[in-house]
């Protein structure tokens, strides 16, 4: 009777041991299961993103490139179409080209030296407004910028986000001209007229030679725009720019002062040789002009200050100002003794 019963008990023992083994194995088949389940959905899920990522870089609506450092220097690894579209490549024709290759610097240090700093510093490129030249010879003003991605593969790589920005350039440059011209006759305006005066003074300074202004204001031009009004003043005054304009060389800047008063800057020029020139002056502006049928003469007088390097832009217009008035003030003594 108690070796049935101990019997009974081992065998007992032993469905239970089979039942947990069994359980067991169930549950590492269970578990093997999810785990093959859960790594597939963590593989598609990449997938996807990976192929959103893809898409994302391939109609991104900027310029993207993406190029990797190899023995031969930096190569393209991948490209975009709006990347393609501004530099002037085909797409298909782009991968493992090198980077001076497909951007190529029109004006000054190839684009490869100035990435491999940031790319050896790991540091991003700031933000370069560089001229390009495309393929077809054609140039073009492209904003670039680099970032250094993050070693995947062991090969340093540089993310560039390129953009065409010459027309943006043109409108910066064409606004800089218009501020720095005078709307009614197209000169320069003061301020230009300034920095032109800067200019000559530190190249006198520099090299020893001398310049000279030439101050000119018209004596009655008040007159003519309180007796024909200033529709006819401002016929006037174009004309007077224009052929101040044919007195100068081409390396001359006559520039409107204000109201009635044009300066002209020549450098290199002696006093002597701006006598010359305003003589020249006094003779074109002394032929009669006509303006709505009707004929004007104008006298204008004329100041000359040499450019030394000496003395500062503001002292030479004072110089050149009053040297106008004196001889101004000479003038009307002469005509006063001729009348008397």
């Amino acid at each position: 009777m108690h070796y049935l019963r101990k019997q009974a008990a081992v065998t007992s023992l032993s469905r239970l041991r089979d039942t947990v083994t069994l359980l067991g194995s169930t549950g590492v088949l269970i578990h093997q299961q999810r785990s093959r389940g859960r790594a597939s959905v963590d593989h598609l899920a990449l997938r996807r993103s990976e192929e959103r990522f893809r898409l994302a870089f391939d109609h991104a609506p900027v310029g993207l490139a993406e190029f990797s450092q190899t023995d031969d220097g930096l190569v393209m690894t991948r490209m975009n179409r709006a990347a393609a579209t501004v530099l002037g490549v085909h797409l298909f024709d782009t991968r493992y080209r090198g980077v001076d290759d497909l951007m190529a610097v029109a004006d000054g240090e190839p684009l490869s030296r100035q990435l491999m700093s940031p790319l050896g510093e790991d540091r991003p490129l700031s933000r370069r407004e560089i001229r390009l030249r495309r393929p077809d010879g054609s140039r073009f003003w492209g904003l670039v910028q680099a970032v250094l991605l993050p070693a995947v593969t062991g090969r340093r790589t540089l993310l560039l986000q390129i953009s065409d920005i010459s027309e943006d350039k043109s409108l910066v440059l064409e606004m800089t001209q218009l501020a720095r011209r005078d709307p009614l006759t197209g000169l320069p305006n003061r301020v230009a007229v300034l920095d032109r005066l800067e200019e000559a003074i530190t190249a006198a300074a520099t090299d020893g030679r001398r310049g000279s202004v030439l101050f000119c204001d018209l004596d009655n031009f008040k007159q003519v725009n309180d007796r024909y009004g200033h529709l006819v003043g401002d016929q006037v005054l174009s004309e007077v720019a224009d052929r101040l304009g044919k007195a100068g060389r081409e390396a001359d800047t006559v520039g409107r002062f204000g109201g009635d008063e044009f300066v002209m800057v020549a450098y290199p020029l002696t006093l002597d040789e701006a006598w010359g020139v305003s003589n020249s002056v006094q003779d074109l502006l002394a032929e009669p002009m006509v303006s709505n049928g009707i004929a004007l003469r104008l006298h204008v007088t004329i100041g000359i200050a040499e450019i030394t390097g000496h003395d500062s832009a503001l002292e030479v217009l004072c110089n050149a100002d009053a040297d106008m008035y004196a001889m101004r003030s000479r003038s009307r003594r002469i005509r006063s003794d001729s009348t008397a």
